[in-house]
This record gives C-alpha cells, sequence and structure tokens, in this order.
C-alpha cells in the first residue's frame, strides 16, 4: 500500500494513468478537482485539511468492480490540534460481527492509540493501523479511541457495537389527520400502536 503525508492547508495532487480510460473511485470530497486527458487523469485537492485523509482509488474505467483493476494511495493530513479524523454519524454504529472494525484514524503515524470501553474505562488490547483503526473481536457496547501527544489527551468520538439479531423494537405508525382508519399489522409477537398525528396550530 502506497500512503502519502502532507501538511495542512498544502496541495494533494495524485495522478493516475492506465492502458486505456481511467477514473476515479467514487465517493471523493466535494472540493476534489479532476483534470482528465486520454489514459491519465489527475486529482488535485487545495488548502488540504485534516477531513481529506482517506484511501483515494483509481482504475480503468470498463473494470468497474474489478477489485483486481483498483489501484490505491492513503493520504494522511497532518493536524496537531487534531488527533482523530472527524467521523460520518453513520460511522459511529458498527454492525456486530466477529471481525469488527473501529474506524478511529489518527493524523500522525506516531500516535500511540488506546481502545477504551465506555463507561467502564477498561483499556482493550485490539490490532491496530492507523489507516484503518482497531480490528478484532470486541462484544456490543459502547467504545472510544484515546491517545496523549504534547502532555494533553485527546479522545474520539463514541463508537457503539451494535447487535441487531433478537434484539427487541418498537414501531410507531402515524396515521393521516382525519376521520379514524384500520391498520392491521400482521407479525407474530408485535404489538403496535396507532396514532394520528395532531392537528395544526394557528399563531396570531
Amino acid at each position: 500500500m502506497v500512503w502519502l503525508v502532507v501538511e495542512p492547508h498544502s496541495i494533494i495532487n495524485i495522478s493516475c494513468t492506465g492502458q486505456s480510460e481511467v477514473v476515479w473511485e467514487e465517493p471523493l470530497p466535494d472540493d476534489a478537482v479532476i483534470s482528465s486527458n486520454g489514459f491519465a487523469s489527475t486529482l488535485l485537492i487545495y488548502n488540504a485539511t485534516v477531513k481529506h485523509t482517506n484511501y483515494y482509488g483509481c482504475r480503468h474505467k470498463d473494470k468497474e468492480g474489478d477489485q483486481n483493476d483498483l489501484v490505491e494511495i492513503y493520504v494522511l493530513v497532518k493536524d496537531p490540534q487534531v488527533a482523530f479524523v472527524p467521523e460520518r454519524a453513520e460511522d459511529l454504529l458498527v454492525p456486530y460481527e466477529d471481525d469488527l472494525i473501529i474506524t478511529c484514524r489518527v493524523t500522525a503515524q506516531t500516535h500511540d492509540v488506546e481502545l477504551i470501553r465506555v463507561p467502564s474505562g477498561e483499556k482493550l488490547h485490539r490490532y491496530y493501523d492507523y489507516r484503518v483503526g482497531f480490528m478484532g473481536d470486541l462484544s456490543p457496547g459502547q467504545y472510544r479511541c484515546e491517545v496523549t501527544f504534547n502532555g494533553q489527551t485527546f479522545q474520539s468520538d463514541i463508537y457503539t457495537v451494535m447487535s441487531l439479531v433478537g434484539e427487541p423494537f418498537n414501531v410507531s405508525c402515524i396515521g393521516p389527520f382525519g376521520p379514524a382508519f384500520h391498520q392491521q399489522w400482521i407479525h407474530l409477537k408485535t404489538q403496535v400502536r396507532c396514532r394520528s398525528p395532531p392537528p395544526p396550530s394557528l399563531y396570531l
């Protein structure tokens, strides 16, 4: 795996060439600029920030879905003020499986990262890769990552490992405002509560 380390506010400039037309893997940052010419394509990002830390992949246009054709580079944007790469909200919910990933990635290769169980504070020992996160078997629950450098401790967002199979859940159905309506749910051992929304309000 090839990687590139860049300073904040610098320019990310990656070129890709192939035997035929090449394209970049989606999704790309909104501010990425792509310039293609024949069998070559260049990806430019001006004013790089920690949010641009990610894998960037390129492949032949006619090889979509072929993982053997995909080439990737990991770009790490350093930031002394931010320890962890910002996460999307959906990435904080981790489905339970035998080998799951807690995707807390750091902004410097030298950071010594610890995995903490929440709320007990228990420190767990799992394999860590700064480009991926913690990997291994974890029971359902909540976890966070922690790193200390320059005398300051930084904590990641909280990750929730969920086991959905066999878990109870509640369903509410909301019907249109007006005459009474009949709603029938066909499912064993299911309790359903249906209600109409409140009438509109007037403000003077």
